[in-house]
């Protein structure tokens, strides 16, 4: 396997795209009068996990045509990575009362296309 050097945002993005970075994806539904209360955890859970080690990045979406259904996926170096960041008891105090954080799928990028 080739080394690569890279340090800082360099280094970000090419995590991002590194095949071997393992996602995790959560969907959930968040009745409307939850948003702000479910936003609210989970950007205490983000400032959380922004610590833990291996963690590369989160994105939160939200469907349009169905408001109520969401979509987490964080993106981790390694399967080890996560289950540490989510084995903790700090972990499962902020989550309490969280939608779907048991309901967590891992998966690994198999394809990725670009616009050329």
């Amino acid at each position: 396997s080739e080394e690569i050097h890279c340090t800082g945002e360099e280094m970000n993005a090419y995590l991002w795209a590194d095949d071997s970075a393992i996602f995790m994806i959560n969907v959930i539904t968040v009745p409307e009068v939850e948003a702000e209360v479910y936003l609210e955890q989970w950007d205490r859970l983000t400032d959380y996990m922004r610590r833990a080690r291996g963690f590369i990045r989160t994105n939160l979406y939200r469907r349009l045509d169905d408001p109520e259904r969401w979509v987490n996926v964080a993106v981790f170096e390694s399967t080890e990575s996560i289950r540490t960041a989510i084995s903790t008891e700090e972990f499962e105090r902020l989550s309490e009362g969280f939608p779907g954080y048991r309901d967590i799928g891992l998966y690994a990028r198999i394809r990725s296309a670009e616009h050329e």
